[in-house]
């Protein structure tokens, strides 16, 4: 009985997948499907095996030229090596980057030249795909100086993205200076991954003045740049700049946004800053979404204040009924002051509700 169960078994087992030829490896590449089996049967074929699969990048277009130049690096060899140098000098993008990511998978820092004569590229996809090589191998002081020293804009933008990557904390304090103050507003943007990387407090102020500045792309990173570094001045920069009259209104919104998701020292950030503005409707909105417990009673609070009466009433409204009851809650406790602020919000309310009938 056990031998016939075990005959059984190894019938029903399935079967190894049969032996791949070079054009079923080649294809399986194309595809990004069992690639390591692909790769294994390659190198078992040696040098035809990488000029098949070399031919066959040359003629594919669009992202399956990209993965068959990978490929090539992913196979290897002093013949995988050439080709994809050779490709570096085309013009086609999915190519460029394909060899850029084999060069990456060879392993051989000697590569790092022929990478870096492309860090000026125009294109963005190509230079993405040299910092993520640029990374994995590092440079030499001398090469990532020249980098950053590049008269194109391109270049120095790749050489502090690269930093923020995988740079030491030395190349980094001793980069951000410069970079934060490059003229090209993309490098200015990876000047702020920069800091954020080395979590560099000494440029949150320098980052506040780019969060009020003209361009809003470089603004809006700003403000995330701000929210990643964190700190106990953060909030009072985010409503200095919701508040600043030059703020581009999508990065006025969005340090809103930034505020409300913090802890109660943004919200009240966010609500005096509502106070400075002209027009603040949607401030008012994003400040009362959610609002309850705790939050709620922040926002009651600033009632006291003249200076923001108007801007936490307007936000306790579009909360509504649970406003009137938290703050009739509140009102037994308070202090001559917010007692009377409260009495005059909750009589406000009711001359609301009376309206609406």
């Amino acid at each position: 009985m056990f031998i016939a169960i075990s005959l059984l078994a190894v019938l029903n087992a399935e079967a190894p997948p049969p032996p791949l030829s070079v054009p079923q490896a080649i294809a399986a590449i194309g595809r990004d499907e069992d690639v390591d089996r692909a790769v294994t049967r390659l190198r078992a074929a040696g040098k035809p095996g990488v000029w098949a699969l070399h031919g066959a990048a040359k003629e594919a277009h669009a992202t399956e030229r990209g993965r068959l130049f990978e490929g090539i690096g992913r196979v290897g060899g002093s013949e995988a090596e050439w080709a994809l140098i050779t490709e570096l000098s085309g013009s086609d993008a999915n190519g460029v980057v394909g060899a850029v990511r084999g060069l990456a998978r060879l392993g051989e820092p000697r590569v790092v030249g022929n990478l870096l004569r492309h860090a000026t590229s125009a294109q963005e996809p190509v230079r993405d795909a040299i910092v993520e090589a640029l990374a994995q191998y590092g440079m030499s002081p001398a090469q990532l100086d020249a980098l950053l020293a590049h008269e194109r804009e391109e270049a120095r933008e790749t050489a502090v993205r690269t930093l923020a990557r995988a740079g030491t904390a030395a190349q980094r304090s001793a980069a951000i200076p410069a970079a934060m103050a490059d003229p090209a507003p993309r490098v200015r943007r990876a000047a702020l991954a920069l800091v954020v990387a080395a979590k560099d407090q000494s440029q949150v102020f320098t980052i506040a003045e780019l969060a009020r500045g003209s361009d809003p792309v470089l603004a809006i990173e700003a403000v995330r740049a701000l929210q990643a570094l964190g700190g106990w001045n953060v909030p009072g920069m985010l409503s200095a700049v919701v508040a600043h009259p030059s703020t581009q209104p999508a990065v006025r919104v969005e340090a809103a946004t930034v505020l409300r998701a913090m802890d109660r020292a943004g919200l009240n950030a966010l609500v005096k800053a509502s106070s400075e503005v002209k027009a603040p409707e949607a401030l008012y909105d994003i400040a009362a979404r959610a609002l309850s417990g705790g939050d709620l009673d922040a926002v009651i609070e600033l009632l006291e204040d003249p200076a923001h009466r108007t801007a936490s009433t307007a936000i306790l409204d579009r909360v509504g009924a649970l406003s009137a009851q938290q703050a009739t809650a509140r009102q037994a406790t308070a202090l001559p002051e917010l007692h009377a602020a409260i009495a005059a919000y909750l009589l406000h309310q009711k001359g609301n509700a009376l309206t609406s009938k």
